[in-house]
């Protein structure tokens, strides 16, 4: 456990394909969208959860989102993709996506774009 999210091909005999660096604190939980296989979602020790869209940048994430102070040690994407289920140390869910965006309120803002906002962006694609 570290403060990366790797990327590894293990067909490959260099199997290490890119190391994602923008976290603040230990990567908790990792998992790839099911509709979309470019995008994965991150959870870190500081209760930020970080949406990574690979067909548009490798550097930077698509958005970051704080959904609290815990540490986000387990996350599970809807089966379509749409909404993502985020699960702190203490055992609290969050619900991030669909009609209502997140559903704790004071929590789950970002600068600009809302993370509902963010996500529409993969139901638009479909």
């Amino acid at each position: 456990m570290d403060w990366t999210c790797k990327l590894w091909d293990l067909k490959r005999s260099t199997p290490l394909l890119y190391t994602f660096e923008h976290f603040q604190d230990y990567v908790y939980d990792a998992r790839w969208s099911p509709v979309h296989p470019g995008v994965f979602a991150a959870g870190d020790g500081t209760g930020t959860l970080t949406l990574w869209n690979l067909n548009e940048d490798t550097e930077v994430p698509y958005a970051s989102i704080q959904i609290g102070d815990k540490a986000l040690n387990r996350l599970r994407w809807s089966h379509d993709g749409r909404r993502l289920a985020v699960g702190d140390s203490q055992g609290v869910v969050t619900g991030a996506g669909g009609k209502g965006g997140s559903s704790r309120k004071g929590h789950g803002k970002t600068t600009g774009k809302t993370m509902e906002e963010k996500l529409e962006f993969f139901r638009s694609s479909d």
